[in-house]
């Protein structure tokens, strides 16, 4: 007998690319720490490549990289301030995300 979807299931069905596509991207430990780096960065404006490389240890190619991958996703933004680009998390379900990661994975 088949079981009929409840309405629940219905709207997350529309909805189920986008959530796994954000599952994808935080799947990966280093992309899933130059987020929560951006996300603890929101009040200061986000941060430059040079800054993530910098918190992150990781090299430039490999930073930039991840931040093109995570940008044409549409989960972190760039803005131009010069000579500099700055991200920022570009969703907020992203940060909202985050802290409830940090608040089941993180305590102390």
């Amino acid at each position: 007998m088949q079981t009929e979807i409840t309405p629940p299931l219905t709207q997350l069905r529309s909805k189920a690319d986008e959530v796994a596509s954000l599952l994808k991207a935080l799947a990966h430990s280093e992309r899933l720490l130059l987020l929560c780096e951006l996300a603890g960065a929101e009040e200061q404006g986000g941060r430059t490549v040079s800054e993530l490389m910098s918190s992150s240890g990781l090299s430039q190619s490999l930073t930039s990289q991840f931040l093109g991958r995570l940008k044409s996703e549409g989960w972190v933004s760039a803005q131009r301030e010069g000579q500099m680009v700055r991200y920022r998390i570009a969703d907020p379900r992203v940060g909202e995300l985050l802290e409830v990661l940090k608040n089941l994975f993180c305590k102390t």
